[in-house]
C-alpha cells in the first residue's frame, strides 16, 4: 500500500491529529487537542444532579488569551465551578488542558507520561496513556480556533492544578511550560444550568458518544465521561449529507494506509472541550457556524494506541443556534460491532504506527507519510 503524502511544515505538523489524511487531501494543517487521563474525582462532582439547581452562585470566569508566545492564568481562584473563556488570534489555534497530579507524582513524571503518550509508536503511546491515567487527573480544557471562542466550565476542588498548551508537546526542542493555579477554600458555586448532554461511554467494549442528533449552540452542553478511559469532545465540520458511515470509511482507509476515495470533512480546524478523566464532567459553550459536524475523540486507546475516533467514537450532529428547547433525540454514531468499523489486526496496527499520539494524533500520519 502506498502511504499518504502530506505537505505540512514544522509547527503546523506538530499540531495535527490522527486524521491527518484530511490535511493530505487539502494540504492544510489540522488542530485539535489531546485528552489527558486521571484518577476518579470526588463523587459530588461526578454528578452535578447532586447539587440543588439554584444557579444563583455563578462560576468564576478566567479569560485565557492563547498565542504562540504562551498564555497566563491567575495564581489563585476559589474552589467551585470555573469558566475558562478561551480565545486565540493564531490561525492554527491552541489547546488548553488542565490536570492535577495524583498522590506521589511529580511534574516531571507527568510530562514524561504525556510525551510517551504522544509517541509515534502505538505500543509506546498506549503505555504512556496508561501511565498518565494512573498519574494525572484530567480536569478539562478547550480547543480553540480564531473564529470560535470556547468557554469550558470545570468543577475544581481545593488543590494545585497545572495547565499547558498541549501543542507544545509536539514542537521539536520546545520546552513545555506549565502554568500553576492554586484553588483554595470550600467548593462554593452551584452547578451551572445546561441544556443538553453529551455522554462519553463504552458500548460492547468500544468507545462511543451518546448525544442528541441536533445540538443548540445557543445553550450549554454538559459533557459527562461515563467510560473507563479519558475522552475529549471536539467538533469538525463535515460536508453536507455526510454520514457516520462516510466518516468511518475515511478512517478505515487511513487506518489501512490507503488513500481515501473521498474527504468527508469541510475544514481542517477543530474546536471543543478537552480531556476529562473517567467520572468527571465539564460544560461547553461555543458558537461555531451552523452546519453538520463530526463530534470526535482522538485520545489513543490504552491497549492499542489507536485513536478512539478510528474505533468508531464519532457522531455526525447538526449544530445550530435556535430559540427555545431542542429535542433530545439521540444521534447515530457507528454501532458496536459494526462491520464498517476499522478492521483490527495487522491493518489497524499499521494504521496505529502511521497515526499515533495523544489527541493531536493527526501528527503521526504526517510524520510517517
Amino acid at each position: 500500500m502506498t502511504p499518504l503524502h502530506l505537505s505540512i511544515s514544522g509547527r503546523d505538523q506538530a499540531r495535527l491529529r490522527a486524521a491527518a489524511a484530511i490535511a493530505a487531501l487539502t494540504a492544510l494543517p489540522v488542530l485539535s487537542l489531546a485528552a489527558l487521563p486521571g484518577a476518579a474525582h470526588a463523587a459530588a462532582l461526578r454528578s452535578p444532579a447532586l447539587y440543588a439547581p439554584r444557579h444563583d452562585r455563578q462560576p468564576q470566569t478566567v479569560n485565557v488569551a492563547m498565542s504562540n508566545s504562551g498564555f497566563t492564568l491567575p495564581a489563585q481562584v476559589n474552589a467551585g465551578f470555573v469558566t475558562f473563556a478561551t480565545t486565540t488570534a493564531d490561525p492554527t489555534g491552541h489547546a488548553l488542558q488542565g490536570f492535577r497530579l495524583n498522590a506521589g507524582v511529580t511534574q516531571a513524571k507527568a510530562l514524561q507520561d504525556l510525551k510517551q503518550a504522544t509517541s509515534t509508536t502505538p505500543s509506546v503511546s498506549a503505555a504512556g496513556i496508561t501511565a498518565a491515567t494512573k498519574d494525572i487527573t484530567a480536569v478539562g480544557g478547550a480547543t480553540v480556533d480564531p473564529a470560535t471562542p470556547v468557554q469550558v466550565t470545570i468543577p475544581l476542588t481545593a488543590g494545585t492544578y497545572y495547565f499547558l498548551d498541549f501543542n507544545q508537546l509536539f514542537t521539536p526542542g520546545h520546552q513545555v511550560t506549565l502554568q500553576t493555579m492554586q484553588v483554595t477554600g470550600a467548593f462554593d458555586s452551584d452547578t451551572p444550568a445546561h441544556d443538553q448532554e453529551i455522554v462519553q461511554t463504552t458500548v460492547n467494549g468500544r468507545p462511543r458518544f451518546t448525544a442528541p442528533s441536533t445540538l443548540n449552540t445557543a445553550g450549554t452542553f454538559l459533557i459527562s465521561n461515563q467510560a473507563d478511559e479519558i475522552h475529549e469532545a471536539v467538533f469538525q465540520r463535515v460536508n453536507p449529507g455526510v454520514t457516520d458511515t462516510a466518516v468511518q470509511t475515511f478512517f478505515n482507509a487511513v487506518g489501512q494506509n490507503q488513500k481515501p476515495t473521498g474527504n468527508p470533512f469541510a475544514e481542517q480546524g477543530m474546536r471543543g472541550a478537552g480531556g476529562i478523566s473517567p467520572g468527571r464532567t465539564e460544560l461547553l459553550h461555543f458558537s461555531p457556524p451552523a452546519g453538520s459536524y463530526s463530534l470526535e475523540c482522538f485520545v489513543p486507546d490504552d491497549k492499542t494506541g489507536v485513536p478512539h475516533a478510528f474505533l468508531g467514537m464519532h457522531q455526525v450532529v447538526a449544530l445550530s443556534a435556535v430559540n427555545g428547547p431542542v429535542g433530545a433525540g439521540r444521534g447515530g454514531g457507528v454501532r458496536a460491532g459494526d462491520t464498517r468499523e476499522l478492521a483490527l489486526g495487522a491493518g489497524l496496527t499499521a494504521a496505529a504506527a502511521l497515526l499515533g499520539g495523544l489527541a493531536l494524533l493527526r501528527r503521526r500520519a504526517a510524520a510517517k507519510a
